[in-house]
């Protein structure tokens, strides 16, 4: 007989042996990541929410100021633009005075 009862048992064990071996190494796998990857993910992720945060806060700050800035380079600007119409016509009147004499 191939098939003994003491064969039988042995294949068992081999068996049982890789079914432990397997999930030994799943639980390994699992204490692991819970243990040494999710804290070093967690600190990444405070150091990204902590540098979020600054910036939020900074550009909180500075966005009026840039706001109010622009609305100046504005307003300079206007008045740069009626300065040179100003003067186109000036310049305009200057040149048929110049041309009538």
């Amino acid at each position: 007989m191939s098939n003994s009862y003491k064969q039988q048992r042995r294949a068992r064990a081999r068996v049982t042996a890789i079914v432990i071996a397997i999930i030994i190494y799943l639980f390994a796998f699992a204490s692991y990541d819970a243990f040494v990857e999710n804290p070093k993910r967690n600190a990444k992720i405070e150091v990204v929410s902590i540098k979020f945060n600054d910036l939020k806060t900074y550009l909180d700050a500075k966005l009026p100021q840039i706001d109010s800035a622009l609305f100046r380079h504005e307003v300079l600007i206007n008045d740069q633009n009626q300065q040179l119409e100003e003067l186109n016509k000036l310049t305009g009147i200057i040149e048929e005075s110049n041309k009538e004499q």
